[in-house]
């Protein structure tokens, strides 16, 4: 029903930020993706990565390599 729909948007947009985040704290040099996973409340690394990879098309430790070499 409509709620399903809402709550669907709902955590589609919290997937978005929760991944923003972590493009900001990668790139930070700061923190492991252990750390960043942890921080932003997913439930391990192994689903962070996925997530993130299924978001961005590449792991969050190729984002982190190709934002060192960026700068």
């Amino acid at each position: 029903g409509l709620g399903d729909v809402y709550k669907r948007q709902i955590f589609a947009f919290l997937e978005k930020y929760r991944i923003e985040q972590a493009k900001i704290l990668l790139s930070s040099k700061q923190f492991t993706v252990t750390q960043i996973a942890d921080q932003l409340g997913f439930c391990n690394g192994f689903y962070f990565s996925k997530v993130f990879k299924k978001n961005e098309g590449i792991s969050p430790r190729e984002y982190q390599a190709n934002r060192n070499n960026l700068q």
